[in-house]
């Protein structure tokens, strides 16, 4: 019981547990304890101390620590997990800094109950830390931590931005990345547009708010002196409150639209609102009722009202240019929507899902170009990802969709991005810059035109020419769940720049990216290769081999749209030189 003398103060703090502990028990009760007082003795207790650490309790399973700064305390946390790694048990740790009450016997208040629920969320051997834990140590600590997003914790009424360190993680590099950098906010308006809210109470209309989210995206995305953030990024804020002065530092820009969405019947209800990031101020604010049937009318208007409060000289051409093609009904652009959907998650189920929807849109509207670029882009993934049955056949099939879409309509340019995606897939480099540049043309803000324009440049010979074009996209787009693909093609250019070190780095941290398709894979094994880096060869091709259809040499080089015969061999060379088998080699 506390005698009045209780210490509030800002500390570090560490929680750690043995992962499995109960099982580990059941199995063996005495080895267990003996590993357990072993780990103590020789790794926590003499790494505490040189970290100026001091042991508040042990908890069974595990153990509380505090320290002077974050930098003890995340140091000491990846010392003692480096050394216990060697041992019989396995530790998660968590790493919090927050206000503490310290009764002189014990502490406890927030600070430590985040330490501990962030703890839960570590990977074995590995360590989480709180946000800001990462602000103080990120340009201070040679470790390199995954953002993990934010978290909602027990007891915690706000959610936690989390960031992981996982045993074997490569260090930092010397300068940041462009998903680490402070972005700079450009000269023209910029936004970003969060996921409007579904306030109707029914998950199956979640649909209908993110499909009105993208097309205003799309909207404002197509006029040429606006900067706006892809929706990949910021969809990333799906289903969280943050601050939009925060997003306004995180994205780099000026503006955030945002809003919610509730459907009755054959009624909508959409509120939205313009911040100023800088002042968190409101610049308007608005509510709508419509027919649900005037959804395409409505979106007209959101876009022009969001034009005229950032930049009230556009003209009024300008606003017409940015309207979307509207379909011929509301039920192909549900459709449409569902179809979208699947296509984000690009798996082969996925995929198959999206293109039954896309075609179902496709059959209510006829005319409807999204649909026609959308089910190209299908058949795109299906190749490049090693899911189709017949290459040549999907990608045939592709390119007629994409023909249609710019038939239907010549100034889209999702179909020029779509056309010239596949052309790159073909090995028709020059044709697919042309479309590609169209599509920017079109829309300057297009993230993943310019990774596709990247991508083409980096496997036509110009390795050098597609570091702009790919860094230009990551700036569109800093929380892309697909950054992956961004860092495997910067990867590429490097190595076929000849700088194998740039490479790695590109490589590895493509492969600490979520969602990364199997050639991002095959790249940092062929640079691993080239390096002879024999101690990272094994776990880069056991991912390889997870992720790929077949892993030998005849497939990849089929599968890779590369046309300069000097890189395509010096791909494949850095294969061979990792161990992986030719086709005869191989079983499929």
């Amino acid at each position: 019981m506390s005698d009045g003398s209780d210490q509030r103060r800002l500390s570090a703090t560490l929680a750690a547990d043995v992962v499995a502990y109960t099982r580990r028990m059941e199995e063996d009760t005495e080895g267990t304890v003996a590993a357990w007082k072993a780990a103590r003795a020789d790794i926590i207790s003499p790494t505490l101390a040189e970290h100026s650490g001091r042991l508040v309790k042990l908890t069974g399973d595990g153990f509380l620590a505090e320290f002077p700064t974050v930098l003890d305390a995340v140091g000491c946390a990846i010392v003692m997990q480096e050394g216990l790694g060697s041992g019989p048990l396995d530790f998660r740790m968590g790493v919090n800094l927050g206000d503490i009450v310290d009764d002189g016997e014990d502490i406890h208040g927030e600070g430590v109950n985040i330490a501990a629920r962030i703890e839960a969320l570590a990977d074995t051997g590995g360590i989480c830390i709180s946000g800001g834990v990462h602000d103080q140590v990120r340009n201070r600590i040679d470790q390199r931590f995954e953002d993990l997003g934010e978290h909602q914790v027990k007891h915690v009424s706000a959610p936690i931005r989390v960031w992981r360190w996982a045993p074997g993680a490569p260090p930092a590099a010397t300068g940041p990345t462009p998903t680490e950098a402070a972005l700079t906010v450009p000269d023209k308006p910029s936004i970003a547009v969060l996921p409007f809210d579904n306030m109707s109470g029914d998950p199956e209309q979640e649909y209908f708010a993110d499909g009105l989210t993208e097309d205003i995206i799309t909207s404002l995305s197509k006029i040429r002196w606006f900067f706006v953030i892809s929706r990949n990024s910021t969809f990333a804020y799906k289903d969280k409150s943050p601050d939009p002065r925060d997003i306004g530092r995180e994205l780099g820009v000026r503006y955030v639209l945002e809003g919610s969405l509730r459907t009755a019947g054959k009624r909508i209800r959409l509120t939205a609102q313009l911040i100023d990031c800088a002042t968190g101020n409101h610049l308007w604010a608005e509510r709508y009722n419509r027919e649900i049937e005037d959804i395409f009318e409505l979106q007209d208007e959101l876009t022009q009202t969001v034009v005229g409060a950032i930049e009230p000289q556009l003209s009024r051409a300008e606003r017409d240019r940015a309207r979307v093609q509207k379909p011929n009904n509301l039920d192909a652009w549900s459709m449409l929507q569902y179809g979208r959907a699947h296509l984000y998650k690009r798996t082969r189920e996925d995929l198959r899902q999206a293109r039954t929807f896309l075609t179902e849109a496709i059959t209510h509207d006829p005319e409807l170009v999204a649909a026609y670029s959308d089910l190209a882009e299908v058949c795109f993934l299906e190749a490049r990802l090693g899911f189709a049955e017949d290459n040549a056949a999907c990608l045939s099939e592709a390119l007629d969709l994409a023909n249609k879409a710019i038939e239907i309509k010549g100034e889209d340019a999702a179909a020029h991005y779509a056309f010239g995606r596949i052309l790159s897939m073909k090995r028709r480099h020059g044709e697919a810059e042309f479309e590609l540049k169209r599509a920017l043309e079109l829309n300057p803000s297009y993230s993943q035109a310019y990774l596709a324009l990247g991508m083409s440049y980096t496997f036509s010979g110009r390795a050098k020419e597609a570091v702009a074009p790919l860094e230009t996209g990551m700036r569109l787009s800093p929380f892309d769940e697909y950054m992956g693909p961004f860092m495997a093609r910067l990867a590429e250019a490097h190595l076929f720049m000849g700088d194998h070190e740039t490479a790695a780095d590109w490589g590895r941290r493509a492969t600490m990216q979520a969602n990364l398709p199997w050639p991002g894979y095959a790249s940092l094994v062929s640079i691993l290769g080239h390096l002879g880096a024999a101690d990272e060869l094994p776990a880069a091709i056991a991912e390889l081999e997870k992720r790929a259809p077949k892993t030998d040499l005849a497939f990849i080089r089929e599968q890779l749209p590369i046309s300069d015969e000097g890189d395509l061999d010096l791909f494949i060379e850095g294969l061979r030189k990792a161990g992986l088998p030719a086709e005869s080699d191989q079983t499929s």
